[in-house]
């Protein structure tokens, strides 16, 4: 195939246009990763994330006259430390509204967030729209 100037000039053209949309397209997919690190950083800044796999439980317990409801963090495998060194899956929290249930519900919540912005950055960021 014998090349024009024209036929040169417009795959020149394609190239250079087709170069310059991979390079935009890098710059907003760095920018995007750049912003989803500091969303991570002020995430952890903000305080302790609950393991993957942690959840908060609800039980009754049953006292002497009475029956109370407490909660407890459950792990799917054993990381919780006990008073005797060895692992559990779980950690007591206490009751509704106790300062370790609360502490534990941000950190469930830190984790969601956490979670929310690795698998799905576009909701995230709308620069990768």
């Amino acid at each position: 195939m014998i090349f024009t100037r024209t036929t040169r000039e417009f795959y020149f053209f394609l190239m250079m246009s087709s170069q310059s949309a991979l390079e935009d397209r890098a710059h907003r997919i760095s920018e995007a990763i750049a912003s989803i690190q500091k969303s991570i950083q002020l995430l952890e800044s903000s305080g302790d994330i609950a393991p993957t796999g942690c959840c908060i439980v609800h039980y009754r317990a049953r006292g002497h006259k009475k029956h109370y409801w407490y909660y407890k963090l459950q792990a799917s495998e054993p990381i919780f430390p006990t008073k005797s060194g060895k692992m559990t899956r779980y950690k007591h929290l206490g009751a509704s509204g106790t300062e370790g249930n609360l502490e534990a519900l941000m950190q469930i919540n830190r984790r969601n967030q956490l979670e929310a912005k690795i698998e799905n950055p576009r909701l995230s960021n709308a620069m990768l729209v």
